[in-house]
């Protein structure tokens, strides 16, 4: 029973965090087209944060800062299981704070819940999906152009 229980609180925590990185990756996507940005950065440092354990547990990481620095390469190295994902899943949904909140982070994530897709759909179509600007302007151009067609419409009846 309790194995059942943790696994289904990992889940809803998992599609709490897929929520998150959406609405993060909405904002930032909005922002750039409004033509909103971080400007030029030279130094990214974080708050001091508690990295949780996905499956309960002591924290995987306690009081870490992270410092990117423009220009330089960074690699996460480490057994399976010992956060790197989660690190990255927390970062792109701007659970780290200290970020700039327009600062535009692409995750990849290495497994994608199939409950949550369609296993019909081709990897090009999941990749194009994954762009959330040109999702919000294809939306935006749709919104226009029915805008428009109701516009003409409206004008041969008078």
């Amino acid at each position: 029973v309790k194995r059942k229980a943790a696994a289904e609180q990992h889940m809803k925590n998992m599609l709490a965090m897929e929520e998150e990185l959406s609405e993060a990756r909405k904002r930032v996507a909005r922002s750039r087209i409004k033509g909103d940005g971080v400007g030029s950065v030279s130094v990214i440092e974080s708050d001091a944060f508690a990295l949780p354990n996905p499956g309960g547990g002591e924290n995987l990481l306690d009081d870490c800062v992270l410092r990117l620095v423009t220009g330089h390469r960074y690699g996460l190295n480490g057994r399976n299981g010992k956060g790197k994902s989660t690190l990255l899943r927390h970062i792109a949904a701007m659970r780290v704070k200290g970020f700039p909140q327009l600062l535009s982070i692409h995750y990849v994530a290495q497994e994608i819940p199939l409950a949550l897709i369609n296993e019909e759909v081709k990897p090009i179509d999941m990749v194009l999906r994954a762009d959330v600007e040109r999702q919000l302007l294809l939306d935006e151009q749709d919104r226009l152009e029915k805008l428009t067609e109701e516009g003409e419409g409206s004008s041969k009846a008078a």
